[in-house]
């Protein structure tokens, strides 16, 4: 399968999009990378805010003040 087709076919799942703001708990509009671990919960890295991970109800934040060497967050791993 190429590269094209495997685009194709995930584009054409159907599934729903939720969007997520400040108001929702996210810490900062400016999201550089979003990633999901494996038990479906969603990580985000901010530009200026830390990271924030969804668990599906509430945003956790985490930041300089809980040990992050840095806010200014490009990209997460979920370790797998």
């Amino acid at each position: 399968m190429n590269e094209t087709t495997a685009r194709s076919r995930n584009l054409s799942r159907k599934g729903t999009w939720r969007t997520y703001t400040t108001a929702d708990g996210l810490t900062g509009l400016h999201v550089e990378h979003i990633a999901e671990d494996t038990q479906g919960y969603l990580w985000f890295a901010t530009i200026n805010n830390g990271v924030n991970c969804f668990d599906g109800d509430e945003f956790q934040t985490f930041t300089t003040r809980d040990g992050l060497c840095g806010n200014q967050v490009y990209i997460v791993s979920t370790g797998e």
